[in-house]
C-alpha cells in the first residue's frame, strides 16, 4: 500500500489510530476494506511507508498497543478481540467466534455484541468497541462490550478479572 492510495482511497474519518508506544516514527491504522497497519517515517527521516501488515482480521475496528508493541484490535467480523505480537503474529483471541450472532442468547464473559459497523459512518463509525491495555501489575486488558453495555477487564489468558456495566444515556 502506498500512502497515496491510503489518502486517497480511504478518508481519514474512516480510520482508527493507535500511537505505537515503542518507537516515535510509528503509527498503527486500522480501516474497513484495508486491514491493519503499522507505517513507519512519521519523523520525517524516511519516506511514510507500511512497516508491518497484520493478517486474521476479517472487519478491523478499534485498536490499541501496548507498552511492549503488542496490538489488540476488535474485529467486527468475528465478534472477538484479537491479540497480535509486536510482529504480528497472533497470540490470543478473546471470545467466541461469531458472538451472539450464533447460538442461545445467554450473556457470558465470553461472548460480546460489537455493533455492525461494516459501513462507514454506521453507528457513528464507531469501530465496534473500544479497547486498552491496563499498566498494572498483572498485565490486563480492558475491552468493551457495547451490545451488553459492559466494559470487561481480561488476563492474557482471556479468564474475566472484573466487568463493569453501564447504562447508556
Amino acid at each position: 500500500h502506498s500512502w497515496q492510495m491510503v489518502n486517497a482511497d480511504y478518508p481519514f474519518g474512516m480510520w482508527k489510530v493507535a500511537v505505537d508506544p515503542t518507537s516515535s516514527d510509528h503509527l498503527w491504522l486500522s480501516a474497513e476494506g484495508f486491514g491493519v497497519v503499522k507505517l513507519r517515517g512519521l519523523t520525517g527521516k524516511a519516506n511514510l511507508a507500511v512497516a508491518l501488515t497484520i493478517a486474521g482480521v476479517e472487519h478491523p475496528g478499534n485498536l490499541a498497543v501496548s507498552a511492549k508493541g503488542e496490538v489488540l484490535v476488535a474485529d467486527r467480523g468475528t465478534q472477538q478481540f484479537k491479540l497480535f505480537s509486536a510482529a504480528g503474529s497472533l497470540e490470543h483471541s478473546y471470545g467466541k467466534p461469531g458472538g451472539y450472532s450464533t447460538g442461545p442468547p445467554d450473556v457470558s464473559a465470553d461472548r460480546f455484541w460489537f455493533f455492525p459497523a461494516y459501513i462507514p459512518g454506521e453507528n457513528g463509525g464507531s469501530g465496534g468497541a473500544p479497547v486498552a491495555f491496563a499498566n498494572d501489575a498483572n498485565d490486563t486488558i480492558w475491552v468493551g462490550d457495547p451490545g451488553n453495555k459492559r466494559m470487561l477487564q481480561l488476563a492474557r489468558d482471556g479468564s474475566q478479572l472484573d466487568e463493569v456495566l453501564f447504562i447508556p444515556r
